[in-house]
């Protein structure tokens, strides 16, 4: 990731680096979802107002080849590393407009001179297989109950948000409007 100061805005990109285990990955780095975060460091948490930016990468997007592909086959070489070892970097994609300078210091982003940024990549592409949630399945076939009893299911969620049964998962959104009209009644 790098910032990039064009007054009165910063901009903000995220890049890939080649790096030791990129024959190892798999390419092109798609569906994953991208968040950089600038934290609001004012003292009352019920004050705090961060900035946050998300974007989702894409194969098919026309800038895909120049950002998201292996960086040693696509990208620029850019030097070498501690090791010797060249690096390649591939196109940034980001936000040119990420910040307002005055924005910036209008909030408590900086304290003392520090920004503090989150970035995380999440890997989205469950989406694709129509899954409610990303739910991790347990392929064991039996089940023993406390009492000694062993019971056989097709397959068992291991997720708080899911049932005992993979056929029949809730998402926390379902789980809690369930929890209102009960309430309500």
């Amino acid at each position: 990731m790098f910032l990039k100061l064009n007054n009165p805005v910063m901009s903000a990109y995220i890049r890939l680096v080649s790096g030791d285990f990129d024959d190892q990955l798999q390419w092109p780095l798609q569906w994953r979802q991208m968040t950089l975060l600038a934290l609001d460091q004012t003292p009352d948490i019920r004050q705090r107002m961060s900035n946050q930016f998300s974007f989702t990468t894409d194969s098919a997007n026309f800038y895909a080849p120049k950002c998201w592909y292996n960086p040693r086959l696509n990208g620029t070489y850019v030097g070498t590393d501690e090791s010797g070892e060249p690096l390649y970097v591939n196109l940034g994609y980001g936000w040119r407009s990420w910040m307002n300078l005055e924005r910036l210091s209008r909030r408590s982003f900086l304290k003392g001179g520090d920004l503090f940024l989150l970035y995380d990549i999440q890997d989205i592409s469950y989406l694709l297989r129509n899954q409610s949630s990303p739910c991790k399945i347990n392929t064991s076939t039996t089940v023993t109950t406390e009492e000694g009893s062993s019971t056989t299911e097709d397959e068992r969620c291991e997720d708080i948000f899911c049932s005992a049964c993979s056929k029949m998962s809730f998402s926390p959104v379902v789980l809690v409007m369930i929890l209102i009209l009960s309430l309500s009644v």
